[in-house]
């Protein structure tokens, strides 16, 4: 199974999607051959997550660099990236608007409800060797 780790903590939930964005372009040196930088970003997409999973990486969006097992771009392989930053989580909010009062309508409960089930999750500052 796919365990991403957050600080040696496991997710449990298995990523629905994982995305490397390789190191962006900065110019041309001197020869004209492009100069790239040296950091990696990726973003997981939860479907779901527990209260726990995602209050501790909403926590981790703290400024502070973080180690984070992922498996790496090119090989695949469970991999810990050390000096990471969780630089955003986005919970996934589902809405139920199937009671929610219509227009002229009486006797509807008005209540609109909203729960998060999952997040996207940016990582940046990656160094893939």
């Amino acid at each position: 199974m796919l365990y991403i780790e957050l600080d040696g903590g496991i997710t449990r939930m298995q990523p629905q999607s994982i995305n490397w964005e390789p190191p962006a372009g900065m110019g041309n040196d001197g020869q004209g051959a492009p100069v790239y930088g040296p950091y990696w970003s990726c973003s997981l997409g939860f479907s779901y997550l527990t209260l726990t999973e995602y209050d501790r990486w909403h926590a981790a969006v703290d400024g502070d660099a973080h180690t984070v097992t992922l498996p790496h771009p090119i090989t695949g392989r469970m991999t810990d990236f050390t000096s990471v930053y969780v630089a955003h989580v986005t919970p996934r909010l589902v809405t139920n608007v199937q009671n929610a009062r219509r227009a002229g309508e009486t006797g509807v409960d008005e209540t609109c409800r909203a729960g998060t089930t999952g997040a996207d999750i940016g990582l940046s500052r990656i160094t893939v060797t």
